[in-house]
């Protein structure tokens, strides 16, 4: 069969380089934007360097281009926004990303941060550990790949959370949204109030929270004329964990 890449959704075009070495991650791997880049890009440049520490144990610092002798040479990862194109499709075209690695370096260039976002999620499920080839290594690396993406559907392509039914505590909430994320989706729909719940802090009518927020019972599963007799709540979100969630 064919060699298949752990992307979702499926790029729009890729050639994979499969006799080329992979592009290796370490310690002396460096993130490099330019100032430009980093003026609109710098949150997307840290969400990176906190991807890949969080998965690999691995800190990668930020560079500007003329910091350091080897940016232009090898082991880096190079952020790009280039100029939009007479033509381009506004909003499509903002999320759209190339991604080119080769053994010795990554670039992912868009005309927006949203398009390097996007870019980034893929690499993130490219990031391999060696010992899927090599059992006994540690090391953790990128296969050589060039991709060009944009989203089929650059509108809405959304989630539904229902929080009234069944309360996601915060941290569950991040979660969702940083999986979202990875997968590309770009609306959460956050549902947080009916009948069954009410899950959001409001000042003026507390008794949403205080009443609603909490149920006698719950409707059995696939039988909504009978109950299950099990208290729920009160379970609601305040002011400030909605601030921190949006």
């Amino acid at each position: 069969g064919g060699f298949t890449l752990p992307i979702i959704p499926n790029p729009r075009e890729v050639i994979v380089s499969k006799d080329a070495p992979n592009f290796p991650l370490s310690s002396s791997t460096r993130i490099v934007l330019s100032d430009e880049t980093a003026k609109v890009a710098q949150f997307e440049a840290d969400l990176l360097s906190e991807f890949i520490r969080a998965r690999t144990g691995l800190v990668l610092p930020s560079v500007q281009p003329s910091t350091t002798s080897d940016t232009s040479t090898g082991n880096t990862i190079h952020l790009v926004i280039r100029k939009s194109s007479k033509g381009d499709d506004g909003e499509k075209q903002n999320q759209a990303y190339d991604l080119s690695v080769t053994s010795n370096k990554v670039e992912i260039t868009s005309c927006h941060a949203a398009g390097l976002l996007y870019g980034i999620q893929t690499l993130r499920q490219l990031l391999q550990k060696e010992s899927t080839i090599h059992p006994n290594s540690n090391q953790w690396s990128i296969p050589c790949v060039t991709i060009k993406d944009m989203p089929r559907f650059h509108q809405w392509r959304g989630l539904h959370l229902d929080v009234g039914r069944h309360f996601f505590p915060v941290q569950e909430v991040k979660r969702f949204i940083d999986l979202m994320s990875l997968y590309k989706y770009n609306v959460f729909h956050w549902h947080l109030t009916e009948d069954q719940g009410w899950r959001i802090e409001i000042d003026k009518y507390p008794l949403l929270t205080a009443i609603g927020s909490k149920r006698d019972a719950t409707p059995v599963l696939n039988d909504r004329e009978n109950l299950d007799g099990k208290p729920y709540g009160p379970y609601y979100y305040t002011k400030d964990e909605v601030r921190e969630i949006v």
